[in-house]
């Protein structure tokens, strides 16, 4: 057995054929299947890592994704070598092909749940008997024949899919399809569910195909909110409702970055951060534009002019000290055990569907008595107040022809943040003292 680990086997051994080069959702079989076994395996912390061995065919061995990628597994180049470590300790050897497509793990999965699904595991010594023989072949056939059963039956299942079996390169749009459908987040209300994701996916599985990265991806979607900044300077009702379209395209294809990045396992810190970055700075373009666009419109007085243009601005520094206060908040209350005993019950059960910076909304279901209307009314006001309801919302209402209220909105909202972010950052830096006053 793996030291460290109570496991189903000792190892894994990829016989991989020409599906090793298929290209699925951007990335090639063996890549996916190795970072996919590398994240199952590092489910579990404290581990040792998983010795995995490649047996190529007759056509011969390719290069795979960077070792330093792969923490949780060591990789072993000669299958002779690996099959005599593991049969030293009476160890299996799970077989697996490069047919495979394992999808991101669950909050319950891991690299047991995979295997007990999906692979065959039969003694080490079983295989060297079988690769001394040069039977091969049809062990490969065997393997392919017992995951594509497995793969009929793990349809049947009510449970989510671990893995997904090529069997042709034209079952590739399907699988794509599949992994893009896995991408949500638990977050998602039901705009971004119906609405966002469907558009955002459509876009990705394109570009899942060229060679750009999350980030890139990033920074070229800002150029959308961008150009609707332009649009809002417009000042006529055609330039407020293009321009409130493209913010909406902006918030529909915002997905697009995350997407990419859990499909070709490129997930970072670094482009969290962008992400946000960028979100901040279209929320401060749509504030400052559209309160231009308001203060040029045709026949408006010279006092309405000014108010518009003074709105705009104070909204959108509003918005950039208030969201700065709620990021300072949330790092301080990672470090502050306080700060969470103040949510109540519900919160903390449905802590999934909250975004992590999502303390104004909680500190609204924490004082304003809203669980008193029942559980619903709390989902309902949750769901309504998510950043991608707002921009459809913006939307309708340009084209009802009322873009001022999507300034007050936005210059209220921003108000009662910047309010909050004040009070939760007293709150939190007394709850800390308390916390080193309890501790001294």
């Amino acid at each position: 057995m793996i030291p460290g680990r109570d496991r189903l086997c000792s190892g894994i051994l990829i016989l991989a054929d020409e599906s090793a080069k298929w290209r699925c959702a951007g990335l090639r079989q063996i890549d996916r299947l190795l970072l996919g076994l590398n994240e199952h395996a590092g489910r579990v912390p404290g581990h040792d890592a998983v010795p995995v061995c490649i047996y190529w065919d007759q056509l011969g061995s390719t290069s795979h994704v960077a070792d330093n990628r792969l923490p949780h597994l060591r990789l072993i180049d000669h299958p002779d070598e690996f099959c005599a470590q593991i049969a030293k300790d009476n160890g299996s050897i799970v077989l697996v092909s490069t047919h495979l497509v394992i999808a991101r793990p669950t909050s319950s999965s891991d690299l047991d749940n995979l295997l007990r699904t999906a692979p065959v595991c039969i003694p080490a010594q079983d295989f060297i008997a079988q690769l001394s023989s040069g039977s091969l072949t049809s062990l490969r056939q065997q393997l392919r024949d017992v995951e594509a059963s497995a793969w009929q039956r793990h349809l049947s299942d009510a449970g989510p899919r671990e893995w997904i079996y090529l069997d042709s390169v034209e079952a590739i749009p399907a699988c794509e399809r599949r992994l893009l459908h896995g991408t949500g987040k638990s977050q998602d209300g039901f705009v971004a569910r119906f609405v966002n994701r469907p558009i955002s996916r459509t876009l990705s599985r394109f570009l899942l195909r060229t060679s750009l990265l999350p980030n890139q991806c990033t920074l070229l979607l800002l150029l959308v909110p961008l150009a609707g900044g332009l649009f809002l300077l417009r000042g006529d009702y055609f330039g407020f409702l293009l321009g409130a379209i493209l913010f909406q395209v902006h918030s529909a294809l915002d997905g697009c970055d995350g997407e990419i990045a859990r499909l070709k396992y490129l997930e970072s810190a670094t482009g969290s951060k962008l992400d946000e970055i960028c979100d901040r700075v279209a929320t401060l373009t749509y504030a400052v534009t559209l309160g231009i666009g308001l203060s040029r419109q045709p026949g408006s007085s010279v006092p309405s002019q000014w108010f518009y243009l003074i709105e705009g601005i104070i909204a959108a520094l509003l918005i950039g000290v208030g969201e700065s206060l709620l990021t300072r908040v949330t790092q301080m209350s990672q470090t502050t055990t306080a700060e969470s005993n103040r949510y109540p019950d519900y919160v903390r059960r449905h802590a999934p569907s909250f975004n992590p910076g999502d303390h104004l909304k909680l500190w609204i279901i924490n004082h304003s008595k809203i669980l008193f209307l029942g559980e619903w009314a709390t989902a309902l006001f949750s769901q309504l107040t998510k950043r991608d309801v707002f921009n459809l919302g913006f939307m309708l209402l340009a084209l009802c022809g009322r873009p001022a209220w999507i300034l007050h909105i936005l210059a209220a909202v921003a108000g009662v943040i910047l309010v909050f972010g004040l009070k939760s950052l007293f709150v939190t830096r007394l709850s800390g003292a308390r916390v080193v006053r309890a501790t001294d």
